[in-house]
């Protein structure tokens, strides 16, 4: 069997034009991953992400700079053998695999406009924040009213102001339920952010914690239902106040029961401010959560099915002898 010099193999053309191939390749994968860097996809990832995306791109560089001048020194004859020239192409070709890999998966994302629909999702997450402190204090409210409510029913030994305080106490009881779902739904989705979910969704998983926050999607609805209705199921509590009963037999006197009246409108007039905001912000968090899970899911399996195409230069370390 004849032996080829290396400027020999360098020389065949079916190899010149392989390697010419391997190049542009290489040229376009770094022009698309330029294109890539500019865009908001890439600009919202995690710090990590960045790096790593940034790291193929010059180990493509570096590869293919080596190869190229190994290639020079196999046409002026300065390499007695092809060894360092497959060592090149070797990892060039790993470089340029892992550089095409990054790529497509970001493209993906691109393509699924999942950086889109997370800013939107998590500008609503951010709102909850603003709006905790106020049910927190609205929860507050509602139980110290309820306790002087329980006090007086205790107190009291005529039935019909029983009744007229028990409704009122049970009036309070069915706020609570949305309030502190409001309060558990806002306070459990950990602001994981925008980058960290494209992070993830660029390695091709779905973290328990974004899990989580979809899922919260699925309470939401009630929460925002009994948030909105919440001025119609407070109104039993209000007859405390504007009811003709006299109530005075039920507290120790008068201070105390207008005390109890004040706290009432007071709440009264937390629950018209409050509740359709809060409401209206819930119900729209449902809406998002269900959406951007399901896109967030598809471009996972996107990213997750993505293999990057093998071209004839793949062959070329066994074609060089």
């Amino acid at each position: 069997m004849v032996t080829r010099t290396p400027q020999e193999v360098m020389e065949d053309r079916k190899i010149a034009i392989i390697l010419d191939d391997l190049l542009q390749t290489c040229i376009d994968s770094l022009s698309d991953a330029k294109k890539i860097t500019n865009g908001s996809t890439f600009k919202a990832l995690d710090s990590d992400s960045k790096s790593k995306f940034n790291k193929c791109q010059d180990s493509v560089l570096t590869a293919t700079e080596a190869t190229e001048k190994e290639r020079d020194n196999c046409l002026s004859g300065k390499s007695r053998d092809l060894n360092k020239m497959k060592s090149c192409l070797n990892k060039q070709l790993d470089a340029l695999d892992n550089m095409e890999e990054f790529n497509g998966r970001m493209q993906v994302l691109e393509d699924a406009a999942l950086e889109a629909k997370l800013v939107a999702f998590f500008a609503v997450v951010g709102q909850f924040q603003g709006y905790l402190g106020e049910l927190r204090t609205l929860e507050k409210k509602f139980n110290d009213a309820a306790k002087k409510i329980e006090k007086a029913i205790k107190a009291c030994r005529d039935a019909k102001i029983k009744g007229m305080l028990g409704a009122g106490l049970g009036a309070i009881s069915l706020c609570l339920v949305p309030v502190g779902g409001g309060i558990a739904l806002g306070g459990g989705i950990a602001l994981a952010g925008i980058e960290f979910a494209l992070g993830c969704a660029l390695k091709g998983n779905e973290e328990t914690s974004l899990k989580k926050a979809w899922n919260y999607g699925s309470t939401a609805g009630a929460v925002a239902d009994g948030l909105g209705k919440m001025p119609k199921t407070f109104a039993p509590a209000m007859l405390i106040v504007t009811g003709a009963v006299d109530l005075r037999e039920a507290f120790l006197n008068e201070k105390e029961l207008a005390t109890l009246q004040k706290d009432l409108k007071g709440i009264q007039s937390d629950i018209k401010r409050l509740g359709p905001k809060v409401s209206k912000l819930y119900a729209e968090f449902q809406k998002l959560a269900i959406s951007t899970a399901a896109a967030y899911k598809k471009a996972v399996a996107g990213v997750k099915s993505f293999k990057p195409s093998k071209g004839a230069y793949h062959r070329l370390p066994s074609l060089l002898k």
